[in-house]
């Protein structure tokens, strides 16, 4: 899986960008189709921090979710929270339109 990051209005550290791509590789355990991620962090001159990140999952397209915070951890926890419910909810619909197994269709 490939994860760019990009920092605008300043450069991020190699430690910001590791916790983010661990935090993107613990969103496959809900979803395994995840081939990419584009993480966007800006530093707006008004001390306002934001997030945003667009998932790639194949054969379900991009799922997107951004924050904003008073600093640039707390914008990228509430992003990864988002993503991880949209994950899952994307996941959960996708097990919801699974056909029943063949014993049951046999039986009937």
């Amino acid at each position: 899986m490939q994860v760019n990051i990009t920092g605008r209005h300043f450069d991020a550290s190699t430690d910001l960008q590791a916790n983010i791509e661990a935090q993107v590789a613990s969103l496959v355990k809900f979803n395994d189709r995840i081939t990419g991620a584009h993480v966007v962090l800006d530093k707006q001159p008004n001390d306002q921090r934001s997030a945003h990140a667009d998932l790639t999952i194949a054969g379900a397209g991009v799922v997107s979710a951004s924050a904003e915070a008073d600093s640039l951890h707390k914008a990228i926890d509430e992003m990864f929270e988002k993503l991880t419910r949209l994950v899952k909810k994307d996941n959960e619909r996708v097990k919801e339109h699974r056909a029943p197994p063949v014993d049951r269709v046999v039986e009937a």
